[in-house]
């Protein structure tokens, strides 16, 4: 049995290609795609994130985006479908506060508009004080 390694014979364009090109070539060629692994799972990853993420997110994005004066209170569900108890506050460092009384729900789902246009489209249903559900498309542009 012979043990010695052979030395490998690289195609003919492969051997006249400059030394740091001929080594990335013969690296990708015998190499297992780590790359594209790695690729797939940070975008699955991503991906994941924004289909469950979680309501108490949207929460704090819109208290931050209001100063504080509007606050979902028990943030229940994903930020997709989900369901809180609405407060509204005169801002940091106010001590009014008024929690209308039962839940707000909420329906985000994408919606696509004419050829290749995207937009989302919001429903909010609150029972006590909405008569009716609101609905409202959000579009770019």
């Amino acid at each position: 049995m012979n043990l010695q390694r052979q030395p490998r014979i690289l195609p003919r364009p492969l051997a006249k290609a400059p030394l740091p090109l001929r080594r990335m070539q013969q690296r990708s060629a015998g190499s297992a795609p780590w790359g594209w692994a790695a690729s797939g799972a940070v975008l699955g990853v991503l991906l994941c994130l924004v289909v469950f993420a979680p309501a108490r997110w949207l929460g704090t994005w819109l208290q931050q985006a209001s100063g504080g004066r509007v606050v979902l209170q028990d943030a229940r569900g994903t930020l997709w479908t989900g369901s809180a108890r609405l407060t509204l506050t005169g801002g940091a460092g106010s001590q009014d506060a008024a929690t209308l009384p039962g839940r707000l729900q909420w329906q985000l789902r994408p919606a696509f508009t004419g050829v290749m246009g995207m937009a989302l489209a919001l429903q909010l249903r609150a029972d006590g004080y909405l008569a009716q559900p609101w609905t409202w498309r959000l579009a770019a542009g």
